[in-house]
Formats: C-alpha cells, structure tokens, sequence
C-alpha cells in the first residue's frame, strides 16, 4: 500500500466524537462503518451514502430537505461484497453507483450499478479482468448525455493503472480508454473525477521521477470521449509536492485540486492546501490553507470565485479537528468555522439549490454506534434552521418506496481485455485477397483509437457507434469507394470486377480518424 493510501486511509476511517453543539442542524444515519458521500436530489431532499460492516455492503438513506429518512436501501446481503465508493445523480434523477465486488471469481472487481429515482434496480454491470486479479473501481460520476464514467484503478500493472469505461443510459459499454503516462510518471491513481460537457478530469496523486518523494498532485484531462488532452503533475520545476482529494471546475475552466501539501518533502508533515490549474493544463498557483498538520477533501462553489474547503487537522494526540473554510479563489478573503471535536476527517459536502451546504463525515454515538454524521450551514458559515415549508418528495414514484435489500446479479463485461490481447478484434478482415470479382470485407468487432503525444499515449476501445466509413483508395490516392456503414452491418460485400489490376489500400475511419486499414490486391 503506497503511503498516500496510508494517509488518506488514516483521515477517513478515525471517528467524530459524539460532541454535539446547540441548535445546530445535525443528523444522524446508521449503523455504518464508514461514510461516503451526500448529494442533494432533486426533490431537494439529500442521499447520504456509506458502507457497513466491514465494508461488506453499501447503504443509501434519502431524507427530506431537514434531513428526516425517508427509505433507505442496502446494496448486497454481506457474503458478497458490494464496497461501494460513491453515489451521483444522473440525469434522469435516478443514481449511479461505483465501487468493487468480489461477488464474481473470488477476485476484487469494479462494479457500476443504476438505480431509478425510486432506488430501484435498472442495471448492473461488472468488469471482469482475468488478467489482473487486484482491480479497484470507482469513483464514478453521471455525464450530460445520460450515462455514467466508470473509473478502475489497475492494482498491480506497472503503467496502465488508470482506466476510464464509459456507460450508456441503459448500461451498454460505450467505450474503455487506458491511460499511459511518461516514464518519470508511477504509482499514479484518481481519488475523484470531474465531468462536464468539456470532458473528464482525474485528479489524484502520483510519484514523480526516479525515487519515492512523497508523491505529487496528478491531474489528466480528456475530452467527452475519454481521449487525453493534457497531463499535469503539479510543481514539477520547484519540488511542490502532496496530493488531491478532490477537484472542482470554476466558470472560467480552470481546475482547484483540493487535498494536502507535504512540507519540507516529507511524507509525515502536510498541510490542507489547494493548486490551481490552467484549462490547458498549466500550473498556476498554491495556496495552503490552515498552517497545521492536517489535509482537505470535500469542497463546493458558493459563488463563481467563492469556495467552501473542508480541512482536517490534527488538534491533539487524540483529536481530529474539522474545519470549514470559506475562501476566495486567490485565498485572501477568509472565514472559517470549526465543527465538532472528532478522531475523523468529513469526507463528502454538497451545495443545497438556496446556497447553504451539508458535510458529512463518520461519527460515533454514545452508546457506541457507527453513524454518518451531517451538519448543514449557510452562506455565512453557521449553523442552519429546519425549514417550515412543505415540500414534495419521491415526485417521480407513483407507489410508496420500501426499506429493502438490493442483491444485484450484475451483468458481467468479460471482454475489457481483449482488443490488447487479441488484435484481430479491431481489425478489417477482407477475403479473398489477392481478389478477382468480389471481395468479403468482415467489420472488426470493435474499433480501437490511439492517441500520442511527446509525453502520454492513450488508447481508446469502442463499443458502441452509429457508423464508419469505409473508402478505398489506389496508389495514386484516388477514392475508388466509398460508404457510410452502420454498426449493425457485420460484412460488407464489394464488386471489384470493373477495378483496374494493383494495390488498393481500406481504411475505416470513426469520425476522421482511421481505426482499422487494409491492403487489397486485385487481380
């Protein structure tokens, strides 16, 4: 286990006291083992997300807008493992959620699993690698067009640890993108992803160069389809060195990666701190956050140039202090509040749709039980009130939710591996060749995209088009065919009788770039 897990697994799994604090807005959900993430709905109600008994199974509590239950739902019945990561909402109000199991081989895999808005099962899906038995999945995050990202983390390959799949509505593979960075680049991994209409972030961490130094902010930006743009590891040319819990995108289309900053290049020493990055990739500036032993993770725009960090800093031998901090861009405009005394960091916040926030970390109560603890705040950084007006929830489910059991039997993706072991996957079959009267071109399973640059390749595989084309050209770089060919179309038969005698070359292009060619000898 690298030493950025060590610490981030310190941070996550010591517990709050039980102190609580008058008239604060504070809620309790459990049991769980550790807390995950809370997002708003959109009924204006809350989603709390955790994992329970040593981490074995998720559980999902929906509140109201004051935080009261209003169902909940357990993810796996405990023999199978379902250990999620996080839990967004899609577009069409229903919840994605990402993670590993080891439900399928005895191995530990990722799994995406949908649920409706009425937390239903839709879909399951699972990426089965037999190649690699140690895989970690998530996190995962819903993407504009309906679908989801998946991330999966390669435990044990030297430089194709990160991966990306991309999912459709109704959960069909889209697409699977492996990351491989330069030579001085290892032991890199995303701790969140950011996804808009622009493309994909990975924030994370990394080491940097040819010995272990404490690790580095990493940051890989991709476009809608999983192709990289730019790579960035943080502070190359003075020496910065941390890592990134957490990423948010400004207005602007700048990057602020959020986590802790190691001081004086060691490991045991760091700060809570933010970086800025370009949109093209380039750094910018740093600024810690709290001059103490301590990192940050969760954080949310209260305004275009106003953001709320939560750090957690050691207090005491014993103690965990949690921290709200809310700052500027350029952290020069201030304000912090301070929640409870605790032995746990928060680990997830979201922005409510009137400006106020709730943070969630893992608590313990006084009769010893393990519960996701949840403050809400306003703008100003104090404590918020129950609201008094009614509201409508679960509006999209026509019959009362049950508190039940999910036990998904996912579908499983065995194929993830096969493009890179199996060439003949993605490529043109074309019979018979050297050809006289007419030949058989057999479409290629599925396309496979390669991208490079002076310091990363990337390479794409794809499930799921609308069509390619197919033209054909002579030495003299004439097309002597050409046609839109849709993806259900497995052969394609062509009349070549009326060809002069030589070479031609098929290319199969996906939106102007080739995925697969051939070279063809008429006779």
């Amino acid at each position: 286990m690298s030493r950025m897990n060590r610490v981030l697994i310190f941070l996550s799994f010591l517990l709050f006291s039980g102190h609580t604090i008058s008239q604060t807005w504070s809620r309790s959900y459990g049991p769980i083992s550790t807390a995950l993430n809370v997002i708003e709905t959109y009924d204006k109600g809350y989603i709390f997300f955790g994992r329970f008994y040593n981490e074995q199974f998720c559980k999902i509590f929906k509140t109201d807008i004051n935080g009261y239950v209003l169902w909940k739902k357990q993810i796996g019945r405990g023999y199978d493992s379902f250990i999620g990561t996080n839990i967004d909402q899609t577009t069409d109000d229903g919840y994605i959620i990402g993670g590993t199991t080891f439900k399928y081989n005895n191995q530990s895999e990722a799994f995406v699993i949908k649920l409706n808005a009425c937390g239903e099962l839709q879909w399951c899906n699972t990426i089965l690698n037999p190649y690699d038995p140690s895989d970690l999945g998530g996190p995962v995050k819903a993407t504009p067009d309906g679908g989801c990202i998946l991330y999966r983390f390669d435990q044990h390959w030297e430089t194709q640890r990160n991966n990306l799949y991309k999912f459709d509505i109704n959960g069909n593979l889209v697409w699977h993108q492996r990351y491989y960075p330069d030579t001085l680049i290892w032991d890199e991994q995303a701790y969140d992803l950011v996804v808009d209409t622009s493309g994909i972030l990975m924030t994370g961490y990394c080491q940097y160069g040819t010995t272990s130094a404490g690790g580095r902010f990493y940051n890989v930006k991709t476009d809608p389809d999983g192709n990289q743009l730019w790579s960035n590891v943080y502070g190359k040319s003075f020496n910065y060195q941390g890592w990134a819990s957490s990423a948010l995108l400004s207005n602007t289309g700048n990057y602020y990666s959020i986590g802790g900053h190691y001081i004086n290049n060691s490991p045991y020493i760091f700060h809570p701190c933010f970086v800025k990055i370009l949109r093209n990739g380039l750094d910018s500036y740093n600024s810690d956050l709290m001059i103490t032993h301590g990192g940050a993770n969760p954080a949310a725009w209260l305004s275009p140039n106003t953001m709320i960090i939560g750090c957690s800093w050691a207090k005491s031998t014993n103690l965990i202090g949690n921290t709200l901090i809310k700052t500027d861009t350029n952290n020069e405009s201030f304000q912090r509040m301070d929640l409870p005394d605790s032995a746990s960091s928060i680990c997830s916040m979201t922005r409510t749709f009137d400006n106020k926030i709730v943070v969630i970390g893992t608590d313990i109560t006084p009769n010893n039980q393990i519960v996701i603890r949840a403050y809400k705040v306003n703008s100003n950084l104090q404590y918020d009130s129950v609201y008094n007006h009614p509201y409508v929830y679960d509006s999209l489910c026509r019959h009362p939710i049950v508190n039940d059991t999910i036990d998904p039997n996912c579908g499983i993706i065995v194929n993830v591996e096969e493009a890179f072991k199996n060439p003949e996957t993605h490529e043109l079959g074309v019979y018979p060749n050297p050809a006289v009267d007419e030949i058989t071109v057999i479409m290629p399973k599925m396309l496979m995209q390669e991208y490079s640059s002076k310091v990363f390749y990337s390479t794409t595989i794809r499930y799921q088009w609308n069509f390619t084309t197919m033209t054909v050209y002579n030495l003299k770089g004439e097309v002597q065919f050409y046609r839109e060919i849709p993806k259900e179309v497995k052969e394609l038969k062509i009349d070549v009788s009326n060809w002069q005698s030589g070479i031609y070359y098929l290319r199969l292009a996906y939106k102007n770039q080739t995925v697969a060619g051939k070279k063809l000898i008429v006779r």
